[in-house]
């Protein structure tokens, strides 16, 4: 796993102008309920998430490595380390770093071949915090 995360690191910095040259965070793999009670999101399939606090982060068990749904999944948590590791701000709500790590997904899936995931009105959508959507 430390050798993929290091490889998308690299494709992260040459694909954005964060400096990628970051400790590695720890990952852990955790069944769909906790990931889901950890992500405070309820009823909503998460299938990962990164805490900044500890620098963790957590996959659901069964994650694939080699799957480029899974590795989109990796991507885009390490794009939020990626982030924090830069110290990009203070956020007053997690949805200010949403808007670059979907822009990334995004990237990643179609640099495999594949169609956007993620249209541009939902990642408006989940990168406004509550305040901003008055």
């Amino acid at each position: 796993m430390q050798e993929l995360m290091l490889a998308i690191l690299v494709w992260i910095g040459a694909n954005s102008d964060f400096n990628t040259k970051v400790p590695l965070p720890r990952v852990e793999f955790v069944s769909p309920e906790e990931l889901q009670e950890r992500s405070g999101l309820k009823g909503i399939n998460v299938a990962a998430l990164y805490d900044d606090d500890t620098k963790v982060m957590y996959f659901k068990i069964g994650f694939d490595a080699a799957s480029t749904e899974d590795s989109a999944y990796l991507t885009h948590e390490l794009v939020h380390h990626v982030q924090f590791e830069n110290k990009i701000g203070y956020r007053t709500c997690s949805a200010v770093y949403e808007k670059e790590a979907y822009r990334i997904t995004n990237l990643w899936f179609v640099s495999h071949g594949l169609s956007e995931p993620y249209s541009k009105e939902d990642i408006v959508l989940w990168s406004v915090c509550p305040a901003e959507k008055d």
